[in-house]
């Protein structure tokens, strides 16, 4: 499913939004910039035009796919599901955080930056210019996607977590880093979203 995204919206939508961040960087190739992160994240395109994010955990094993339609503005219009194995089906098994299957390439002391979307992951990642050096030391982004943070956070034992929660959810993402704390190594949340929607910032 690799092998179709030039032919997908969601892939215009990404060239346009990530070239212009990838132009800051004029020594990159934007197209093989973004194949190798869609790559990466194994990121798929369905014979109907949506958009495959995998569910994959730690040993690379995937348990489903969320598929996702976008319109030319990078806005979701559905969501439908796919499961890995027909028995999934009449029992489906818990929901993975994206980009889980990164884990293990990464060491202990590497920061986990979460985020809420696959989208929002993506976009992290092409910050992380380790994608084209394979420097682990830079920070993994993980989306929740379907997975609730708790359950995120559970998967990142020992690790140093960021959390990035959108406009929406900071209160209930602070929340949680107060009381689940524990999970981790260390934890901290970032509230600039909601601080350039609002114009001020969280205390």
């Amino acid at each position: 499913t690799i092998n179709q995204y030039s032919q997908n919206q969601y892939w215009d939508f990404a060239n346009s939004l990530f070239g212009y961040i990838c132009a800051l960087y004029s020594s990159i190739d934007i197209y093989n910039y973004l194949l190798n992160i869609f790559r990466r994240y194994q990121v798929g395109i369905t014979h109907d035009d949506r958009v495959i994010y995998w569910q994959c955990d730690a040993n690379g094993h995937c348990r489903a796919a969320k598929m996702i339609e976008y319109d030319t503005n990078g806005m979701s219009i559905n969501s439908l599901w796919h499961y890995a194995h027909p028995s999934y089906n009449t029992s489906p098994p818990d929901r993975l955080p994206f980009g889980l299957h990164l884990l293990t390439n990464h060491p202990l002391d590497a920061s986990i930056v979460i985020v809420e979307s696959e989208k929002s992951a993506l976009l992290g990642a092409t910050y992380n210019l380790h994608y084209l050096r394979n420097d682990t030391r830079l920070p993994l982004f993980i989306a929740t996607g379907s997975a609730d943070i708790v359950t995120t956070l559970k998967h990142l034992q020992g690790r140093n977590v960021t959390l990035f929660p959108g406009d929406n959810n900071t209160e209930e993402w602070l929340r949680i880093a107060r009381y689940h704390s524990s999970l981790v190594n260390s934890i901290e949340v970032n509230a600039m979203v909601r601080y350039f929607t609002e114009q001020k910032v969280i205390k």
